[in-house]
């Protein structure tokens, strides 16, 4: 993307990713649509258009508690047409759901609170 394309709009909280341990700092913007994306294959399995409308849909969202270094965590999966986004891409969709449209995911409350212990 060419940055005179992009329109920040603001961040989101970052995220940790629990496999590899990399800080994800998410920025939320716009651009133009449609866009001409192109993607690194190396690093980017697919890109998938996802309507805002999906993703509030209740029955598109579940979540799990899975343990990780003996820690439970609530993981967020979103279906999106045949495909299932999770772990940190859908924490940061459920930040970015919960900063815009003032919704409650399931569970988010309590990861909000351990957010703010850290």
């Amino acid at each position: 993307m060419r940055a005179q394309d992009i329109t920040i709009l603001g961040a989101l909280d970052d995220e940790e990713t629990s496999v590899s341990g990399f800080l994800m700092m998410p920025v939320v913007g716009t651009i133009p649509y449609p866009y001409p994306l192109r993607v690194n294959p190396a690093e980017v399995r697919a890109v998938l258009e996802a309507p805002i409308r999906v993703l509030l849909d209740p029955a598109n969202v579940r979540t799990e508690i899975w343990t990780c270094g003996g820690v439970p965590r609530e993981i967020y999966f979103y279906s999106v047409g045949p495909e299932v986004v999770w772990g940190a891409t859908g924490r940061v969709i459920t930040q970015f759901l919960e900063a815009v449209f003032n919704v409650q995911i399931a569970g988010a409350a309590g990861r909000r609170a351990a957010r703010r212990a850290r």
